[in-house]
């Protein structure tokens, strides 16, 4: 799978890189919130910034965002924050925003072009 999760003082950095799948997103964030780490984290770095392209369809971002809400029952302060510069991507993003604000999920999300920007957003 073309990620990798670092655990952090209050959150996770997950890095990604190759082509990424609507699938390995979801079972990405379904491994984050099976570690008991997740109930007490309140952000996630998810920086996109080294992948070579996205395979995601919209009804995977669907998912992605109905998975997220549910976790958010358990965790309810976690603030995302997307790296990435891919107008495709980004355009995912608001089709997940949307579904997650129509589920009323309490997290926030935010594209940001580097890492320092999202961690700056974070503080």
């Amino acid at each position: 799978m073309p990620y990798s999760s670092q655990w952090e003082p209050g959150g996770v950095y997950r890095r990604y890189t190759g082509v990424v799948s609507g699938v390995e997103l979801i079972e990405a964030s379904l491994d984050m919130y099976a570690d008991s780490r997740f109930d007490d984290i309140h952000y996630l770095i998810a920086d996109f910034s080294q992948v070579d392209g996205f395979e995601i369809t919209m009804e995977e971002v669907e998912k992605l965002a109905h998975f997220n809400t549910a976790a958010a029952k358990t965790n309810g302060n976690v603030k995302t924050a997307l790296v990435l510069t891919d107008d495709h991507a980004k355009g995912l993003v608001s089709i997940y925003d949307i579904v997650a604000q129509a589920n009323n999920s309490p997290w926030e999300n935010k594209v940001f072009a580097t890492v320092e920007h999202a961690r700056r957003w974070l503080d």
